[in-house]
């Protein structure tokens, strides 16, 4: 099966995309523009440079794939930010626009 993976490179997707690829799928990891970490994908993974927030970049990255694994998150780093609501909008744009955008792409 074709798998894309948001949030490949974060804490979840590193545990999942090596599941995936020993089970047999073949892996796409949609890394964001701004991302040093496309490098750390695992090896025999796809990687496609795409936004949530840009359609149609993450249309394209999608179209093709039987199934797409969401795990795009975006957790403050240091431990006094998680107590200033501030800290949490990266958060909150990628879990409501961003979620709202992949799942509008469908996928197939």
């Amino acid at each position: 099966m074709r798998v894309v993976v948001t949030g490949a490179t974060g804490v979840i997707g590193r545990r999942v995309v090596p599941i995936l690829l020993g089970a047999g799928h073949r892996v796409t990891a949609l890394v964001r523009p701004q991302s040093e970490r496309g490098a750390n994908v695992p090896s025999g993974c796809d990687v496609v440079v795409a936004s949530l927030f840009e359609e149609a970049p993450l249309a394209k990255a999608i179209v093709g794939h039987e199934a797409v694994i969401n795990l795009a998150t975006h957790i403050p780093k240091s431990a006094l930010g998680i107590m200033f609501r501030s800290a949490w909008r990266e958060n909150d744009r990628i879990r409501t626009e961003g979620a709202r955008n992949v799942a509008s792409q469908g996928g197939g």
